[in-house]
């Protein structure tokens, strides 16, 4: 995980991941007490995993859906900062399916 590389490379002061899964429990555990940094926990969930919260991070923050889903990337993307001239007008990238849009579901609130 990249949280892990980052940390032995000494990349930053503290990590911030952004999760719900259980499974960044490990690396969690190991940057923040094995390596000492601070890393916070931002959930998207209603419901914080239990497994996370056992790792004791530094922070949590609850990100709602709404505010989640203002921050992703457009499904369709600019080529490149040239996109605005003549010859690369309407040129556009898709962005990856993930970025694509669902519809809401009850469970994560419309979060995915």
């Amino acid at each position: 995980m990249q949280l892990v590389a980052d940390a032995f490379r000494r990349a930053a002061q503290a990590y911030v991941v952004v999760s719900n899964d259980s499974n960044v429990t490990q690396p969690l555990q190991l940057v923040r007490h094995d390596l000492g940094y601070p890393v916070g926990l931002v959930n998207p969930h209603r419901q914080p995993s239990q497994a996370l919260m056992r790792c004791r991070p530094s922070f949590t923050l609850r990100v709602s859906a709404t505010a989640l889903g203002a921050a992703q990337f457009p499904d369709l993307i600019p080529r490149n900062a040239a996109a605005e001239t003549e010859q690369l007008v309407g040129q556009k990238r898709r962005g990856p399916p993930w970025w694509a849009s669902h519809p809401a579901d009850e469970a994560t609130g419309g979060v995915r």
